[in-house]
């Protein structure tokens, strides 16, 4: 398993500079993760990731700090990153971070 660290400072995802990027192979399927290291702002939401491909955005419930990215986003070049969060009276979402991804088939 290999996860990718974000971080979330209010509406800002960043990827984790700490964190190695590099050589991301496509069309993997239950072994890549993300995991979201979020500001007060998201204390007390439900969040759910969105990850999207094409146009087509793929949702992944975050659980703990982490979720599993959809097989369906990960069969391109690149994919973006994006969190939503959503608690009684209030919904905040942030902008997305593309991910580049290797070993695409043609």
């Amino acid at each position: 398993m290999r996860i990718l660290k974000f971080h979330v400072k209010g509406q800002n995802l960043m990827k984790d500079q700490q964190c190695d990027f590099s050589g991301i192979v496509a069309e993997t399927e239950g072994y890549l993760n993300a995991e979201f290291f979020c500001s007060n702002e998201w204390k007390g939401c439900k969040k759910v990731a969105g990850f999207t491909k094409l146009g087509k955005e793929y949702y992944a419930p975050v659980i703990n700090g982490r979720c599993q990215i959809p097989k369906e986003a990960l069969t391109f070049t690149s994919f973006e990153v994006r969190l939503y969060g959503k608690r009684e009276g209030y919904r905040i979402t942030t902008n997305s971070v593309t991910i580049h991804q290797e070993g695409v088939r043609q």
